[in-house]
């Protein structure tokens, strides 16, 4: 479909007093320069009013960068070395709260596993559209030895609060087989 899987920190400052702060598993555009990152290399970008993205790139996972973090932290401790993680006092930090991920908003992957007969997929989009879901692409493939199909969508920009709902609501459907299979899709652009 276009996209790779990445396991992404976001961090993006929504107003004043408030940050949304996630990590999860998301799809992002193949084409997208962190869609290349592979094997124990990590990717941290930063996008500046003036500078644009600025990404670094380096090692940050496996045996050797793992040890080696690990070794700066036993040593620190045996120098008891005090550091401060923060550059500034505590004292002086704005009280800053971090959004609820059910007001996270944004397009998602849905696969579901259900049984092949008349109305099932009118079951599944009354569920969408009773949580203020709505369908941007979905393909259904052909039915499988046990009469069960997958349908696959990708849902328009949405709360995840109402994914949730349509998740609770559509394991309720007798014909829905099993739970459904919620990826959120991350535009890096925005």
């Amino acid at each position: 479909m276009g996209y790779k899987i990445k396991l992404l920190g976001i961090a993006k400052k929504k107003d004043e007093d408030l940050i949304s702060a996630h990590v999860f598993p998301c799809l992002i555009k193949e084409e997208t320069p962190i869609a290349s990152i592979m094997g124990v290399n990590n990717c941290v970008n930063a996008r500046g009013d003036f500078v644009g993205n600025i990404s670094l790139l380096g090692r940050g996972a496996g045996a050797k960068p793992t040890a080696t973090a690990v070794m700066s932290d036993v040593m620190d401790i045996a120098a008891s070395i005090n550091t401060k993680p923060l550059i500034m006092p505590y004292d002086n930090l704005n009280n800053t709260k971090i959004m609820d991920i059910l007001d996270y908003e944004g397009e998602y992957y849905m696969r579901l596993k259900v049984c092949d007969k008349t109305g099932v997929l009118s079951k599944i989009t009354q569920v969408l559209s009773n949580n203020e879901v709505s369908v941007s692409t979905m393909i259904q493939q052909g039915s499988n030895q046990d009469n069960t199909v997958f349908v696959v969508m990708t849902l328009h920009k949405t709360k995840e609060k109402n994914i949730k709902n349509v998740i609770n609501e559509l394991e309720q459907i007798d014909e829905v087989v099993e739970k459904p299979c919620i990826i959120r899709i991350v535009d890096l652009d925005e």
